[in-house]
């Protein structure tokens, strides 16, 4: 699978998803990240190559709204 096709994939299956829904299916993150700029209620979640095809390092912003974090955006790296 192309990166592009993966990164349209991935943002529409997990955009406005539970953070706790992400981590009950991909595990917790290989590394957590802040993210420059933006307020303490927004970090990066770094899963690490978790497609062979693609070869895409699966990320996550995850912004904390209303209490519960959601998934912002998914990036293929």
């Amino acid at each position: 699978m192309m990166r592009t096709q993966r990164e349209k994939i991935m943002q529409a299956q997990w955009a406005g998803k539970s953070y706790a829904a992400l981590t009950e299916a991909l595990g917790e993150p290989q590394m957590i990240m802040s993210v420059p700029g933006r307020s303490d209620h927004s970090t990066a979640k770094v899963y690490g190559i978790l497609d062979e095809g693609s070869q895409c390092i699966d990320a996550f912003t995850v912004v904390t709204v209303t209490g519960e974090p959601v998934i912002s955006h998914y990036f293929c790296r």
